[in-house]
């Protein structure tokens, strides 16, 4: 089975590689080959399980963490940054959450976890002129890249949390090529998000609807924590 998933997963990236070369066919049409290259290479993937925490019953006033997650700027290089260094980046975010939650918790429950993705964690591909050499990988790399790393986060805080919830906007560096060459909608942000989404598989204790508004750009979204109600959004307009 490891052996057909792989031979799935090259066949996918084929698919979507031919079909992004192919500059000249219509909009709908490579927008519809990165969907099903996406859908199809995100089958490949494995996020290992995590097991349910235990039920905290500790009395006390309930908080809620939130973590915020935006600029990630997946595949951009510098000197002291490049995709590499993200991966190691996430995995500790993971990690100092996990750390700071569990001192909050000595005073009061912490019961749930909301994840805000405020957009351009991805770095895009060509979306200005020259940034073919300020990227170490393409559009598609930084796509499974970022979308790893964050389905991995989320299953981990599903790990520490009784319940996550997933809310995200979309931001200027995930839109597809130059500035009005494509419909609002297709953007890289709400592909790899919906990616990682369907890499996390069914988890009854994760909320995660999907970054996506037909014929318009998903910039913003409201998320509602413990009675107030929080407007996300990028903020490059």
């Amino acid at each position: 089975r490891a052996e057909d998933e792989l031979h799935e997963l090259k066949a996918a990236h084929g698919r979507a590689l031919r079909a992004l070369a192919k500059r000249e066919q219509a909009t709908g049409e490579l927008v519809e080959a990165v969907f099903q290259a996406a859908k199809d290479a995100a089958l490949g993937m494995n996020i290992p399980k995590v097991a349910a925490p235990k039920p905290d019953k500790r009395k006390g006033e309930p908080e809620h963490a939130i973590l915020l997650a935006s600029d990630w700027q997946w595949g951009k290089i510098t000197p002291t940054y490049n995709s590499e260094i993200a991966a190691v980046r996430v995995k500790e975010l993971g990690e100092k959450v996990k750390r700071l939650v569990d001192i909050q918790r000595t005073a009061h429950p912490v019961r749930e976890l909301h994840i805000h993705l405020l957009g351009d964690l991805v770095e895009g591909e060509d979306i200005f002129p020259g940034q073919a050499h300020l990227i170490d990988s393409g559009l598609y790399s930084q796509m499974f890249g970022a979308a790893e790393a964050l389905a991995r986060l989320v299953r981990e805080m599903l790990g520490h949390f009784e319940k996550v919830k997933v809310v995200g906007v979309i931001g200027n560096h995930g839109r597809l090529g130059r500035k009005g060459t494509f419909r609002p909608e297709s953007n890289a942000d709400a592909m790899m998000y919906r990616i990682a989404r369907m890499a996390v598989g069914e988890e009854k204790r994760l909320d995660w609807p999907e970054t996506f508004t037909q014929g318009e750009r998903h910039w913003y979204a409201v998320d509602n924590v413990l009675g107030k109600r929080w407007f996300l959004f990028h903020g490059d307009q």
